[in-house]
């Protein structure tokens, strides 16, 4: 069982560089050596586990126990029923990311260390062991969402961008996360990140979805500068495989219009299934329903 928190009615689904530089009376050579982290022929185009994420200090870097082809699209879920709060990831590349506990405008942070799963996909279509096919990709959008009632922001109108999918699915769960940080003027993580940004989703088709950066209820900040919004698409339903000597068992579950905002508590999410242990979530909004917003946190979960 898996319980989620929101603020609205929704559905859940170095590079090393080495310079030595050498000069005599009548010339100067200048020799440039890089080296980076090898990629293993062998590559993943998926992999997920659990980090620690603080509020505190400053971004923290988290690297992929195997270094990816390319940068993979990273998801995360945010977790705990303490004042509102999301975590903003950066800087993803095929060895790992970066990432930092935020809070929204008013609030102010330095929120103690929180421990959060995460998935990262190789974009493209892929066929897990089981004959399960999901979608990786991302988009760049400046489309955003927000409360046209209470706090709408001064330079934004609201407004949508379809994201076309390679493959075809019956009607697919579709999980989407900001990758980029690049409108970010808040003084993060002590003071409050702004623009607020997460994702608003509306529209899944077989083919096709809609998404937005989501504003909710803030008002301050400006998007000047396109984000980029990764997501992943996969049929719903149950399943499992062997990796490396080890039986993984998943449920990719949408939960229906139920879960409702922080101060309406948490509700259950079935998973349909015993996966025989506390499982690794990720999950995001998959409609956007009322006027207000928000985004997906989650209790707790059991097996």
């Amino acid at each position: 069982t898996t319980t989620t928190t929101t603020t609205t009615t929704t559905t859940t689904t170095t590079t090393t560089t080495t310079t030595t530089t050498t000069t005599t009376t009548t010339t100067t050579t200048t020799t440039t050596t890089t080296t980076s982290t090898p990629v293993d022929p062998n590559a993943p185009f998926l992999e997920a586990g659990e980090i620690s994420v603080s509020g505190q200090g400053d971004w923290q870097h988290f690297p992929f126990a195997t270094a990816f082809a390319e940068p993979p699209v990273v998801l995360l879920l945010a977790r705990g029923l303490g004042d509102p709060s999301d975590v903003k990831i950066r800087a993803v590349s095929s060895t790992g990311f970066e990432a930092l506990l935020v809070v929204p405008p008013p609030k102010t942070g330095d929120l103690a260390a929180i421990t959060v799963a995460y998935a990262a996909a190789k974009q493209g279509v892929h066929t897990l062991p089981d004959g399960c096919v999901f979608e990786a990709g991302e988009v760049d959008t400046m489309a955003r969402q927000y409360s046209p009632n209470k706090c709408q922001p001064a330079d934004a109108s609201p407004s949508w961008d379809t994201v076309q999918l390679q493959h075809s699915f019956g009607t697919p769960v579709v999980v989407v996360q900001v990758q980029t940080a690049n409108n970010e003027e808040g003084t993060v993580p002590s003071g409050a990140s702004q623009p607020w940004l997460t994702t608003a989703v509306d529209s899944v088709a077989s083919s096709s979805f809609n998404v937005a950066l989501e504003s909710a209820e803030t008002q301050v900040g400006s998007v000047t500068e396109a984000e980029t919004m990764g997501y992943l698409a996969v049929e719903s339903g149950l399943g499992g495989f062997v990796s490396d000597g080890s039986t993984v068992l998943y449920s990719v579950k949408q939960s229906g219009e139920v879960v409702m905002g922080l101060d309406n508590g948490p509700v259950s999410v079935a998973l349909d299934t015993d996966l025989q242990t506390t499982p690794l979530v990720v999950a995001s909004a998959m409609t956007r329903l009322g006027t207000d917003g928000g985004w997906i946190r989650m209790a707790a979960s059991d097996s």
